[in-house]
């Protein structure tokens, strides 16, 4: 007895749950990262234990400077003077030799003020030096 066989369908690889699967990872990532960075911003004075393990301290990704409108001074969020700014760049560049340094001076910051903070990168001697902008529609 001869049976007829259907038309077999092409098989194929479904993609659908495997992008479903990437996301849920990509989403995952994302979350445990943003609060590795929330529990390492936390000011906690932690106690003194001789059975303890000293931990070596991370190296920043940047240190980035903000000069506002009105010549303040801000590092990596904290307001500084300018001599405080000096020795925060030498202390960061004795610790992490080639250290990038961002400054972000706004738009109607005195030129002045400016030059300063990128005199006290030099007498540091930071080797990174960026000023960040926002490019122009006019650039394209």
């Amino acid at each position: 007895m001869k049976f007829e066989r259907g038309e077999q369908e092409e098989e194929r690889l479904e993609l659908t749950p495997l992008i479903d699967c990437i996301f849920l990872l990509l989403i995952f990532f994302l979350v445990t990262t943003s609060f590795y960075k929330l529990e390492r911003e936390l000011r906690v004075n932690l106690p003194e234990s001789s059975e303890g393990e000293s931990k070596q301290e991370e190296p920043p990704a940047e240190i980035i400077i903000n000069v506002m409108r009105d010549g303040t001074i801000y590092v990596n969020r904290e307001l500084k003077t300018y001599d405080e700014l000096l020795q925060v760049l030498k202390n960061a560049v004795q610790k992490w030799p080639g250290i990038p340094v961002i400054i972000r001076g706004d738009a109607l910051a005195y030129h002045k003020v400016i030059v300063r903070v990128m005199e006290a990168c030099s007498k540091a001697k930071v080797n990174s030096l960026s000023i960040s902008v926002i490019p122009s529609e006019e650039s394209g």
